[in-house]
């Protein structure tokens, strides 16, 4: 497949003169080699970080191969010889004739070749002919098993050297140690790694006997020199040599090598690339349909490491799986999704190590082509990643199982990475079947899952009672203080406390020691129901970097609270975001297609800019990204009651907010359009409202001094003092420290949480700050993934019980998802509870605002057949080990 000479020649021309600087440095990377030295790791390394394209990929992964080699290198020569080992001649008593330059450049001169005993480290050590391809492992070790396991020559690896015309015509040759092999670099590495190997040896103490056998074969190394006219010709005659081979047929190139290539030259032409372009470069033996292959191989594989280290130990295994371009294409076009086409090559590959996975695999039997329903081995994979999402996932969480015991991950093991249930799941397959009901089905499969859900249901039982006693415990601790300990009552958590007094007020007192003791059955049932859904998180101390990014990042304004909003900070929110991104793609170079974020503007329209440009890679250069804004408009009434509380005389103030979706593709091609839920209107609609907001009275609220705990240090100076302050930590003069105020002023309704899960059809939440929960709330009761940020352990400890608190509460409505009949029968049913019904369909008066507010229509509800919770859980998980190693990079 390597270009005809001619071919090669006219590739030039095919270039473009003003290609951009990217481009022109990956064809720099691939195309010229140093006119004096040779390609250290360092360099490759350095044009690596400089072009993010196919040959900056190729020189990462061969810079260790090449740093490698030349330490073996390094350890050969200061074994084997005392003298500087590259200046040895060649030996004479070899059968061969030792170069002689004089003899050299007549037979070059004369008939372009010339054969001869070489010195092996007469040759660069750092140099390729084909620099933007890969360098294949498996090569390596298969030719110093097959050759190089005792001491040997190179004479079977056909070892080729190029001088350039114009060193011949000027009757010079190049310098010993610079010669410019052309053959294969496999042979070459593969016989410096076991000669290193006994120099190690003699390092040690061991005899050096055979480490001089090696240096004897290493000065009797048979070479063929021919004459090149430049470095496009080097390329060519060592992609030429490649595909002669016909001895050492393992040199021969592989599927991902010969991607690897195409794909760089179709880099290189820049913007003068057409498919027939790169086709004339071939010589036209490249087919437009083998372009369109090698173009999604790479695309969706071949351009994420994690992917391509799995491909290439495969190939380094001996006969891989994916011997062809074309069974790689049939891999990478089952999904265009990174997580499933990682989970396909990684899922093969380790079912042939455990040897689960025998012989090859045609195309056919990858796609299904002409098998029953159409359905082959990569659909059975994929259709295991479903299962094994659902396994940890929906049907973990519904167990409350804090850990994985050994029972669950060998029922992981043989449903997932084993074949014992593989003809019931190519059924399921084939008929469609969503995971739980290919589990229900009548086969072997369904009956081991329901032995097993039995078993598990044990374990839900003892969470409970674990999570039960817990609480007691912590709530325990401080009992020789509490006055119900000291007269003999039982100690109850702050969260139960909570939900007693919000039921007491509406239905009076609660003497009945048999209800309160049921009561504390549902309690650690809306504990676990948060804990299953809810993760927070509290970054640690000050001298940890991350934390730092906290400070006067978000909070409370010491002064005006009820109309101020804390400064933004960008750096906090640069790292924040990064974070996020990395999660999902470890070079953070792409947002993933399926991640949304949302951000508020708080009124402060100035700051989006700033928002937009924290979206970065790790080079400060700007993410892609798309961006669609929605209007939030607020009730009047209700928001000049949020801004009235403390100030007596209203001004005119702004009513309607901008919520900026910010999304990988275009919004429109990126969501699915759908009636919105609780307001009028459609996802695809620029406004939701009107919005009513709660009266400062409903909010979660607590005596100033205790918010000053709460907030620790981010409770910030905003625009300077107010007239009549009376200290730093107070805002405005009627303001005491036993004075009760909400938490957080500018709490957004719960309605709107659940507009936003609905509308956008969220399947898991990263919040950058948790503030009262209702957020969390939302998702809690929607059992589906949510990871917060708080700002103290104080504030972490008590968003927990008031989430527990809101649960119990819509436990005691029969509108609601949680509600429990039996709690509701003994506390008075819906008068004691709380709906989540959105403000605009309840009175007025239960709102504590002077006026009704107009309703919105509940739309149908979203598509949400996109919602994966497994994979949701998922980038939970990687976000949170993302903020842990930033958190020890900080320390």
């Amino acid at each position: 497949m390597a270009p005809k000479k001619s071919a090669a020649k006219r590739g030039a021309e095919l270039l473009p003169e003003t290609a951009e600087p990217k481009a022109k440095a990956a064809k720099a990377a691939a195309k010229t080699p140093k006119a004096n030295g040779s390609q250290d790791p360092a360099l490759m390394a350095n044009l690596a970080s400089g072009s993010p394209g196919v040959s900056s990929q190729a020189l990462c992964l061969n810079g260790g191969v090449w740093a490698k080699h030349a330490e073996n290198v390094r350890r050969f020569k200061e074994q084997a010889v005392s003298e500087d080992a590259v200046q040895l001649r060649p030996n004479t008593h070899s059968f061969g004739q030792p170069f002689d330059e004089k003899a050299a450049l007549e037979s070059l001169k004369r008939e372009g070749k010339y054969l001869c005993i070489m010195n092996a480290l007469w040759l660069d050590q750092s140099w390729s002919a084909t620099p933007q391809i890969p360098i294949s492992q498996g090569a390596i070790d298969q030719v110093k098993s097959h050759w190089f396991s005792t001491p040997n020559g190179l004479d079977q690896q056909q070892v080729t050297v190029g001088f350039l015309r114009r060193e011949v015509d000027s009757k010079t040759v190049p310098a010993f140690g610079t010669w410019k092999r052309l053959s294969a670099e496999e042979s070459i590495i593969a016989f410096f790694e076991a000669a290193a190997a006994e120099a190690q040896k003699v390092e040690a103490g061991a005899a050096g006997d055979q480490l001089q056998e090696w240096l004897g074969h290493c000065l009797s190394c048979p070479v063929l020199i021919r004459v090149v006219a430049d470095s496009q010709e080097m390329e060519w005659v060592a992609q030429q040599l490649r595909e002669d081979q016909t001895q050492l047929s393992f040199l021969a190139r592989t599927p991902t090598q010969r991607v690897f290539d195409v794909m760089q030259k179709r880099e290189a032409m820049g913007v003068a690339y057409t498919p027939e372009a790169l086709l004339q470069l071939y010589d036209e033996k490249l087919k437009f349909r083998f372009l369109g292959h090698a173009s999604m191989v790479m695309d969706r594989a071949l351009r994420h490491d994690a992917i391509l280290q799995v491909i290439l130990a495969e190939e380094a295994c001996g006969k891989s799986l994916w011997d062809s371009v074309s069974k790689l294409h049939a891999m990478v076009s089952k999904s265009t999704r990174f997580e499933e086409v990682a989970w396909l090559f990684t899922h093969m590959h380790d079912s042939k190590l455990a040897g689960l996975l025998e012989g090859e695999v045609s195309v056919r039997q990858l796609t299904g082509q002409g098998a029953t329903g159409g359905k082959g081995l990569c659909d059975l994979v994929l259709y295991k990643m479903r299962l094994r999402d659902y396994f940890i996932s929906d049907f973990l969480l519904s167990t409350e199982a804090k850990e994985m015991p050994e029972k669950y991950r060998q029922a992981l093991k043989e449903s997932v990475f084993g074949t014992v249930f593989d003809d019931n799941l190519k059924a399921a397959v084939v008929a469609g079947k969503a995971p739980l009901d290919a589990l229900t089905m009548d086969t072997k499969l369904g009956e081991r899952y329901r032995e097993f859900q039995q078993l598990l249901r044990q374990e839900l039982d003892e969470a409970r009672a674990e999570a039960s006693a817990a609480a007691r415990a912590e709530a325990q601790q401080g009992a020789t203080q509490d006055p119900e300990a000291q007269e003999g009552l039982p100690v109850r958590s702050a969260a139960f406390k909570a939900f007693l007094g919000d039921v007491q007020a509406k239905i009076g007192e609660i003497k009945n020691e048999e209800t309160l003791a049921q009561l504390q059955y549902f309690e650690d049932k809306a504990r676990n129901l948060m804990a299953s859904n809810v993760q927070l998180f509290v970054f640690q101390p000050s001298e940890n970097e991350l934390c730092a990014y906290f400070d006067k990042a978000w909070g409370e304004a010491v002064t005006n609270p009820h109309i101020r909003v804390c400064p933004l900070n960008q750096q906090y929110l640069k790292t924040f975001l990064a974070s996020v991104v990395k999660s999902r793609d470890k070079q953070q170079l792409t947002l993933h297609h399926r991640d949304l974020f949302i951000y508020f503007d708080s009124f402060l329209p100035g700051n989006l800019n700033k928002v937009l440009g924290s979206f970065q890679t790790p080079a400060g250069d700007a993410l892609n990204k798309n961006s669609f804004g929605v209007f939030i408009s607020y009730d009047e009434e209700s928001l000049k009651q949020r801004r009235q509380y403390i100030k007596a005389n209203s001004t005119t103030f702004q009513q309607v907010e901008l919520m900026t979706l910010v999304t990988a593709e275009n919004f429109g091609d990126a969501m699915t359009k759908t009636n919105r839920k609780i307001y009028k209107g459609t996802n695809f609609g620029n406004k939701i409202g009107d919005v009513l907001l709660e009266s400062p009275k409903l909010l979660w609220s607590m005596a100033l001094k205790d918010k000053i705990t709460l907030f620790g240090k981010y409770r910030v100076s905003v625009g300077g003092r107010t007239t009549g302050e009376a200290e730093s930590h107070r805002g405005v003069s009627n303001r005491k420290l036993n004075t009760e105020e909400p938490v957080f002023w500018h709490s957004r309704p719960l309605s709107l949480c659940l507009e936003l899960l609905a509308s956008y059809n969220l399947a898991a939440v990263v919040d950058a700050g948790a503030g009262d929960g209702n957020m969390a709330l939302a998702r809690a009761l929607s059992r589906m993934p949510y990871c917060g940020l708080c700002l103290t352990e104080d504030h972490l400890s008590q968003v927990q019980d008031r989430i527990v608190t809101e649960i119990m509460l819509r436990m005691l409505s029969s509108s609601e998802s949680v509600f429990e009949p039996k709690l509701a029968a003994s506390l008075g049913g819906d008068r004691a509870g709380r709906s989540s019904q959105p403000s605009g369909a309840r009175t007025a008066e239960q709102q504590g605002v002077s006026h009704p507010a107009s309703s919105g229509t509940t739309g149908n509800p979203p598509n949400t057949s996109g919602n994966d919770s497994g994979t949701a859980a998922s980038v939970l998980n990687e976000f949170r080990a993302q903020l842990a190693n930033l958190q020890q990079q900080g320390q």
